[in-house]
């Protein structure tokens, strides 16, 4: 439900923009349905679109993937007056870009500007800020490439990107992991224990009771 309401928005947003193009966009979602409206899929110069080495680029191609579906869900719905029980796939692929975009965006700026942020922390952060964009970014390749975001050519690079980021990130998983306090019963892993024994005592034969006492 919650996805089809966003969707709906993001639809009427697309019709909103239409209507005042030229006008100064009143909140970032606007401001990418414009450029996209305004420049069409031209990928943009080399250095916009250089996902593998800008972060900032990775930014932009959440965005512009975003406003490509709020496009086409727009032309879907509003010009060829599809039914809105016929969209409902492409409804939640939408919803689900946009909260991506939105999450993608708000975890650079806080890598950006956020002063709090320990220095050592920072590098394994920023690791982890990659390995989620360019994880997510090669399991929607096609609507990364068809909405103008990503070269083939970097998209073919991605997995080996994403394997560099996952060794980096391995040796830092059971702190970050221990980081959210998540406590053993919720975390059910034989090996990823809070004290790092491994236990050969399955939570699934104890239910509802604190197995660890029995390991």
């Amino acid at each position: 439900m919650i996805t089809q309401q966003t969707a709906a928005y993001l639809i009427k947003k697309v019709e909103a923009v239409k209507k005042s193009l030229n006008d100064t966009a009143k909140d970032p979602t606007e401001s990418h349905i414009k450029d996209l409206l305004k420049n069409g899929k031209n990928r943009g110069d080399e250095k916009e679109c250089d996902v593998l080495g800008s972060d900032e680029a990775v930014v932009h191609a959440f965005r512009r993937r975003s406003a490509d579906l709020c496009v086409r869900a727009y032309e879907q719905r509003i010009l060829n007056r599809r039914s809105w029980n016929s969209l409902l796939i492409q409804l939640h692929k939408l919803s689900r870009a946009h909260s991506q975009s939105i999450l993608v965006e708000n975890f650079y700026s806080a890598l950006q500007h956020d002063t709090t942020i320990p220095a050592s922390a920072k590098p394994v952060l920023e690791d982890l800020f990659r390995l989620f964009a360019l994880f997510t970014m090669d399991a929607e390749s096609r609507e990364f490439y068809s909405s103008g975001s990503v070269s083939n050519e970097q998209l073919d690079a991605l997995p080996d990107v994403i394997q560099e980021l996952m060794g980096r990130v391995r040796v830092h998983a059971v702190k970050l992991v221990d980081s959210w306090m998540v406590p053993d019963y919720l975390l059910d892993s034989a090996l990823g224990r809070y004290d790092g024994k491994v236990s050969l005592c399955p939570s699934s034969f104890l239910l509802g009771r604190d197995w660890r006492r029995f390991c």
